[in-house]
């Protein structure tokens, strides 16, 4: 196989698959895997616990039970906290959010950049004293 110019040399050119098709079900299977090995990690103790719901309770409160995305109000179930920089581990009130379900279902596309919106709309309340760094 030959590299047309100004193509990329794929895993297929460097012969670690057969063919594009194959890089590409390469690529899709290892990004579920990824995707898989994160959501499924287990929460700590901490945020599943009684200590877990008096937390999100706190943030729900300090949040107004007000989605910090659109405003949205919570209908008979709370809405959830969200883990700004996806660290299941990292319970600083700081890192936690209120979102309702749609915008919490949001974030979980192009991460990267959700991360940076709310680290930024979390650094602001802080300098406005809203929330404790």
């Amino acid at each position: 196989m030959e590299i047309r110019e100004g193509e990329k040399a794929g895993n297929w050119y460097r012969r670690l698959t057969c063919s594009r098709e194959c890089n590409g079900k390469l690529i899709s299977q290892s990004r579920l895997e990824r995707f898989h090995e994160e959501r499924l990690a287990p929460y700590p103790y901490e945020w599943t616990g009684p200590e877990g719901d008096a937390l999100r309770t706190q943030i729900r409160e300090r949040d107004c039970h007000t989605c910090q995305l659109c405003g949205d109000l919570p209908g008979l179930k709370e809405h959830p906290v969200h883990h700004i920089d996806y660290n299941k581990h990292n319970l600083h009130p700081s890192n936690l959010i209120t979102l309702c379900p749609g915008c919490h279902g949001k974030t979980n596309q192009n991460r990267e950049r959700w991360q940076e919106i709310l680290a930024a709309y979390m650094r602001e309340r802080e300098i406005l004293g809203e929330v404790a760094a």
